[in-house]
């Protein structure tokens, strides 16, 4: 195996063993077998890029209360100073219940450095979810997965996802296309650096929440590099899409939030400063 591969791999499963949250995936035991390293994972339904792939996109109650999941796992992440950098869809994912799991920290390497030099686990951020968790378990009964409402988008005007023809200006870039935030970008050409920290993490649930509710990523495109470049120049495509109350259309309070998470300067980006700034949104008003 490649040692650095192997390195990512003992990071990765160093990091399983700092997290226990109720929305971030659980590794039971790892082992090794020749040239393999083995994680034993708890049993999940799917991921998210498989449920929009059959479903399109979701009711915007269903995108609510998947993001504030998404939210308090990622909060838990950064209360132990671990960035996530590569939220998206494919690593969202659910359980038998219904409810969220992230997985897949391999990219969140600078963090996981940190944890390499420490032998003491540690367990943070639980007493945070019960409250959260023993709400939602009121609301939503056993057959959670046979009430949520799901939308069969129509046809979208945007372009499919695909990675193809990537520039050698972004060989540094670290993360999914559709989901990085413009600092990285703008890293990898030599600009500001400062802001490599938690806004990371918020920009690309602004994406992923646009994509709960529209079927498709805002900066999509067939080409990488248009990709990074409708990133960089905020060419998000509202004209395609209605904004106010009325069926098929994104409510003020979601538009609102998704451009706040989207601000490209990561100074003025709605959770840099605070997650509570996030969770006091009118998008989630008696809700988070």
């Amino acid at each position: 195996m490649n040692k650095n591969k192997l390195d990512s791999l003992k990071a990765e499963s160093e990091v399983f063993d700092r997290i226990y949250n109720e929305f971030v995936v659980k590794s039971y035991f790892r082992f090794t077998h020749e040239t393999f390293i083995c994680f034993v994972m708890e049993y999940m339904y799917g991921d998210f890029s498989q449920i929009l792939k059959s479903y399109g996109c979701f009711e915007e109650p269903t995108a609510r209360f998947y993001i504030a999941e998404l939210i308090l796992a990622v909060e838990h992440l950064h209360s132990l100073n671990i960035i996530h950098r590569d939220l998206k869809p494919d690593n969202i994912l659910i359980d038998l219940k219904g409810h969220i799991k992230l997985t897949d920290f391999g990219l969140s390497d600078i963090c996981m450095k940190m944890y390499k030099q420490t032998k003491r686990k540690t367990f943070i951020g639980e007493e945070n979810m019960g409250d959260f968790v023993n709400n939602l378990d009121e609301v939503l009964s056993p057959m959670l997965m046979n009430q949520i409402s799901y939308t069969l988008c129509p046809e979208s005007k945007m372009k499919s996802k695909r990675s193809l023809n990537i520039n050698r200006k972004y060989n540094n870039v670290v993360g999914t296309p559709d989901y990085i935030a413009p600092e990285i970008l703008s890293d990898s050409i030599g600009y500001d650096d400062n802001f490599m920290g938690p806004s990371l993490d918020w920009w690309s649930i602004g994406v992923i929440l646009f994509e709960f509710l529209v079927g498709i990523p805002p900066f999509n495109d067939d080409d990488i590099n248009k990709i990074f470049q409708n990133i960089i120049d905020h060419k998000i495509p509202w004209d395609l899409l209605e904004v106010g109350y009325g069926e098929g259309q994104i409510s003020p309070e979601a538009f609102d939030l998704i451009n706040q998470l989207l601000n490209p300067n990561p100074k003025l980006r709605l959770g840099t400063r605070s997650v509570e700034d996030i969770k006091k949104h009118a998008f989630f008003i008696g809700f988070l």
